[in-house]
């Protein structure tokens, strides 16, 4: 059986962006990795794995992530109190609520089942 191990985005701003991570997600630094031309940190939720990348390639993204939580709503609570733009047109019907980050990645919060 496989299972994901990391997801890769490549970011304008890695200290910006561990920082969105971090706050928002509560995921932890496991490896990091500088130099003049590239910076990598992997971050944790102890089961998935983060990957940001900022280099000087100019190429930003990733299509999604979806991330599952035990209580959404409180979850959505808590977002709407950091003023976080939130989609929650999925949220009655299939139990997700879609945001951005700070690159414009797509994510998706969903209910775990």
């Amino acid at each position: 059986m496989f299972k994901i191990k990391y997801n890769s985005i490549k970011v304008k701003d890695i200290k910006q962006s561990v920082e969105f991570y971090r706050k928002l997600f509560n995921l932890e630094i496991t490896d990091e990795y500088y130099s003049e031309s590239l910076s990598v940190v992997m971050l944790t939720d102890g089961y998935i794995n983060l990957e940001l990348i900022e280099d000087h390639e100019n190429e930003y993204g990733l299509n999604n992530i979806g991330f599952v939580v035990d209580n959404l709503g409180d979850l959505l609570d808590e977002f709407e109190n950091e003023d976080i733009i939130i989609d929650k047109d999925n949220y009655d019907k299939l139990g997700f609520i879609t945001l951005k980050d700070p690159n414009d990645v797509v994510i998706n919060v969903i209910k775990e089942k």
